[in-house]
């Protein structure tokens, strides 16, 4: 009897414990790629008229904050305690934005509100932006960037040049800040190649 008591006390006061764990601390991250920005050498032709980066698109599931890994072939993970600082496909559309005022390829580049009459159009898909966490012993940041290049002649619109970008970086471990910097590494990469193209044909 004492001992049928003595169990009914430890699971009475065993049912009372409520073992408090903490939740990781959340955190939140932009792309920064103007310090990777280096001007490209030689005189390049620059064209005569006004580029509008429109708002770049971005595919499911990358479009929310939240970094998404891809940990098996058909398999990815979201992670809700690491998080981009708003949709990832604003953040490089600033990006864009400001390497292309940076580059010179055109006489001016105009903000959506501008009161200049755009003469070309850089249109984006973002198709991915992940980490490639299938080998843990190589991580990668792995982005995609679809780009369309539209001239408006007279009112008619022509495409000037099309181009599907992508880089796989490898980072030094599988942490967040590590995979950010991957990222923004793997996006001036992108937009080096972008420049390059642009400028050889105009």
């Amino acid at each position: 009897m004492k001992i049928q008591l003595l169990w009914l006390s430890v699971i009475v006061f065993s049912g009372c414990i409520t073992v408090e764990r903490p939740f990781p601390e959340k955190r939140i991250f932009t792309l920064e790629t103007s310090d990777l920005y280096v001007p490209s050498e030689g005189n390049h032709a620059i064209h005569s008229g006004v580029l509008q980066v429109r708002r770049f698109q971005i595919s499911p599931p990358y479009s929310e904050p939240e970094f998404i890994y891809r940990v098996g072939e058909r398999e990815v993970e979201t992670d809700f305690y690491n998080v981009f600082a708003s949709s990832p496909n604003l953040l490089i559309q600033s990006a864009v934005q400001f390497w292309f005022s940076e580059a010179n390829v055109f006489s001016h580049v105009a903000a959506r509100e501008s009161l200049l009459q755009p003469s070309h159009f850089l249109e984006a898909v973002v198709v991915t932006i992940h980490g490639d966490f299938r080998n843990l012993s190589a991580p990668k940041a792995v982005i995609e960037i679809h780009f369309t290049l539209n001239q408006d002649v007279s009112g008619v619109v022509k495409l000037i040049g099309s181009w599907k970008l992508r880089e796989s970086i490898s980072i030094e471990n599988d942490s967040p800040q590590a995979l950010v910097d991957g990222y923004s590494q793997g996006l001036a990469k992108i937009l080096r190649q972008l420049v390059d193209e642009i400028q050889k044909g105009s």
